[in-house]
């Protein structure tokens, strides 16, 4: 029997970053952010860490970089995007494990 938070978990979308910005910045593409939104959240990994993101805080973060002067870069494939560093904090617990009563 599938749980409420496995769908919210399982409908986000993976990101892995491989390397840290000043060891403790993760840095995610404005795509992905708005990806993010509409998919749930983000997930990303760095390590064999992971952290979630959840659409409110992906925009959240959209909206206070949107106005800052940005690096405009260019896909190999397809259009631009910019990117919004975050702070690096991975769970301390495993999301898929439930809590004690």
């Amino acid at each position: 029997m599938m749980h409420l938070m496995d769908l919210w978990v399982v409908s986000m979308i993976t990101r892995n970053i491989k390397k840290l910005w000043q060891g403790k910045y993760a840095s995610v593409r404005d795509t992905d952010l708005r990806l993010g939104i509409h998919k749930g959240g983000i997930k990303l990994q760095h390590n064999g860490e992971s952290m979630n993101l959840s659409n409110e805080q992906c925009e959240t973060l959209l909206v206070v970089n949107k106005d800052k002067p940005q690096n405009m870069y260019q896909s190999k494939f397809k259009g631009r995007y910019f990117l919004v560093d975050v702070e690096w904090k991975p769970l301390t617990h495993d999301e898929r494990q439930g809590a004690l009563l």
